[in-house]
């Protein structure tokens, strides 16, 4: 039986064969983006983005972006109240 063997996906790695395909360089943001870490909790390592299989980083994506969805409705209902209230008091100093 043959071994498998692990074909890395990895970011950088899809971004090198773009950028050969499309004979255009990856911009510099993103080039500086793969090289930040981010702490992997399985792993209990910090790892670069550009490191991650791009379906690590598609979870990883979707993990945050429901969090900052759930938030952003929080916000949304805080900045409400925080409008009624100065509504309220601006017309309670009228009245003095």
């Amino acid at each position: 039986m043959k071994a498998k063997t692990k074909t890395n996906y990895s970011i950088r790695n899809i971004l090198k064969v773009i950028s050969l395909l499309t004979d255009r360089a990856t911009p510099c943001d993103i080039i500086e983006f793969l090289e930040e870490e981010y702490y992997s909790k399985s792993m209990k390592k910090d790892i670069e983005y550009g490191d991650l299989d791009l379906t690590h980083f598609i979870r990883i994506f979707l993990i945050n972006k429901n969090f900052l969805d759930e938030n952003q409705s929080k916000y949304v209902e805080l900045r409400r109240q925080v409008e009624t209230i100065k509504t309220v008091i601006e017309g309670a100093s009228k009245w003095k």
